[in-house]
């Protein structure tokens, strides 16, 4: 049988935090990185005007692909 582990009891949140951040600012991208239960387990970094836009309001937020709870991401 697989054993998994949280991520957050593998690397420091804060760390994980800041390894994405560099990361971001490397690439040039915007990231987040969700648990396999749909929540956010670091903060947005570098969202586009349009995410941050979307994810201003409740509703938005409801339905923006990374919150969505039909968006069946990290969902196995």
């Amino acid at each position: 049988m697989k054993k998994s582990f949280p991520l957050d009891e593998l690397i420091n949140i804060d760390e994980l935090q800041s390894i994405q951040d560099s990361f971001v600012r490397a690439a040039g991208i915007s990231s987040v990185i969700i648990s396999p239960e749909g929540e956010p387990l670091t903060r947005f970094t570098n969202p586009t005007g349009f995410c941050s836009l979307i994810q201003s309001t409740g509703k938005g937020k409801d339905f923006f692909i990374f919150w969505s709870p039909d968006s069946g991401l990290g969902k196995k």
